[in-house]
């Protein structure tokens, strides 16, 4: 018995294969942890506060190009009264960082890439004019035409942001940033945002995986102008978080444009284990699910489908690794608390509060007595 519960077009039943994949994969799905990060990166876009950069982050596959995304639209939409009078305007931009071929990440490569993001015009060919008229270059036929150098490059990337006036500038996949040879800081990449963001008075967004982490708190100057979000997974310890993840699949399901939805709901535990609670990893794996009955000239995905096209349980058990690790370095918050209080001397004070309601003395402070006065 088929299974029905169409929430698409029922003329995409007609539609060719790749109609019928194309309006799945361009879904997306709001949820509660969506939701929550989405008003949470508002908050931190609209009302910074002080913090020029602001560090989102969470497991790999939890739908962090997607939360680029919708809120790329929301703040758009909230800014249109201003882009009509302002045509040159840009209310946000971003890029996606590029992971460096041999080790090194190229600041020239991030700041082109930055200018085309702001739809900065002819940006691989500017004129050299000392070239030009160096006769000694032209005997050699270099062209006037040259790439330039990283200072210039960062000079004309602040002009953009100075003339686009974008309200935030997003950097997806930010944790490439850490990767480089010794010869440079890691606190140094951070302090060239910094001051990007800075002089240019963007707030700059990194999101990324929980490798990310290695740049939280890297020094007291950067920890005081950054804000922290954690986009987190839909865990099983959390009754809530089954039930919402269990609605998520359902949802899903009912997006899927087959004749027979069937009901995945039965497999909700192999789903959960093969996407590690991850809604970005589900919304891939369905994808594939999807293209893989309709090829084989199915209307519903099956078990077998869902086992065929699942990850493996090998990367399952790498990406749920990594996730534990960035999730436990967040959850030791409470003893990096216990340690800033020592260090306030919390402990100290609770000593003399103790005193104080024993022997009812103020410790510390001198008993009042009239001191001698002259010789």
């Amino acid at each position: 018995m088929e299974y029905r519960n169409y929430q698409f077009p029922e003329e995409l039943l007609s539609k060719s294969l790749n109609e019928r994949l194309e309006y799945f994969k361009r879904l997306t799905i709001n949820h509660r942890l969506m939701q929550h990060a989405i008003n949470e990166l508002l908050e931190a876009i609209y009302q910074p506060a002080g913090a020029s950069i602001i560090m989102v982050f969470g497991p790999s596959g939890v739908g962090k190009t997607t939360l680029k995304k919708l809120v790329e639209l929301k703040v758009t939409e909230k800014l249109l009264p201003k882009l009509e009078n302002d045509k040159g305007m840009i209310p946000i931009a971003g890029i996606e960082l590029v992971s460096p071929d041999l080790g090194n990440f190229n600041w020239k490569d991030y700041y082109r890439r930055s200018l085309e993001a702001l739809h900065e015009p002819m940006i691989r060919n500017k004129i050299d004019y000392e070239k030009r008229m160096d006769p000694e270059r032209a005997k050699k036929r270099i062209s006037p035409f040259t790439i330039r150098t990283a200072p210039e490059l960062r000079k004309s990337l602040e002009k953009a942001f100075e003339h686009r006036k974008p309200l935030a500038f997003i950097i997806d996949e930010a944790q490439h940033f850490a990767k480089m040879s010794t010869g440079k800081r890691l606190q140094d990449q951070l302090d060239s945002v910094k001051s990007l963001a800075n002089m240019t008075n963007t707030t700059h967004i990194l999101i990324g995986t929980y490798d990310l982490l290695s740049f939280v708190n890297l020094s007291g100057q950067l920890s005081r102008r950054s804000v922290d979000l954690n986009f987190p997974r839909y865990t099983l310890e959390n009754k809530k978080d089954i039930e919402d993840f269990q609605q998520i699949i359902y949802s899903l399901q009912c997006k899927l444009p087959l004749r027979d939805q069937g009901d995945l709901l039965e497999h909700w535990e192999f789903i959960y284990e093969r996407s590690v609670g991850c809604v970005g990893i589900l919304k891939n794996w369905l994808d594939r699910c999807l293209f893989g009955v309709l090829k084989d000239g199915k209307e519903k995905i099956e078990l077998g489908d869902l086992q065929k096209y699942a990850l493996s349980i090998d990367k399952v058990e790498k990406i749920i690794s990594e996730i534990l690790l960035g999730e436990g370095m967040i959850a030791g918050d409470n003893e990096k608390r216990k340690r800033v209080q020592y260090m306030l001397g919390f402990d100290n004070v609770e000593d003399e509060i103790e005193i104080k309601k024993k022997t009812g003395i103020n410790v510390g402070r001198r008993n009042p007595t009239r001191d001698q006065v002259g010789f």
